[in-house]
């Protein structure tokens, strides 16, 4: 097989989970969408504090699991959340990944908003839509397509 089965409703939870760490800062997408937890978020923890750390994941997953979502949904919620971290983790800026630690975690890679970043962008976006079309393609040697 050349690419991997990936379902619809899981890309989507996936995406707009790589918002979420985003909520600590008020004039992000998500923040702006939720400014009522946004602010006084921001105003405790401030950018990039605990809704950038594995404390943060480990309350979700937790949170999730007591409602009773089952994996199917929290995996690809956790994907999207850690891509977000990954993300971050490659400017100067870096994450706290064990807040309340003020250890941040950095490989500067990029400028946030910079040329390197689009281009890094780009190339996952294509690489996801590689994996979402590689099933279907007709390619050399792949029977029945």
């Amino acid at each position: 097989m050349y690419g991997l089965p990936l379902h619809p409703e899981a890309l989507m939870l996936a995406g707009a989970s790589s918002l979420l760490p985003d909520i600590d800062h008020p004039k992000s997408t998500f923040g702006r969408l939720v400014p009522f937890l946004s602010r006084p978020i921001s105003a405790v923890f401030g950018h990039r504090g605990i809704t950038h750390s594995f404390f943060a994941i480990l309350a979700g997953i937790m949170l999730l699991s007591k409602y009773g979502y089952q994996a199917v949904y929290v995996a690809p919620i956790v994907i999207g959340y850690l891509s977000h971290l990954v993300g971050d983790m490659l400017n100067k800026s870096g994450v706290p990944l064990f807040w309340p630690a003020k250890n941040r975690f950095a490989i500067p890679v990029f400028k946030t908003g910079g040329l390197i970043e689009s281009i890094v962008r780009l190339a996952l976006i294509g690489v996801l839509f590689w994996m979402v079309a590689a099933p279907w393609l007709p390619l050399p040697g792949r029977a029945g397509v």
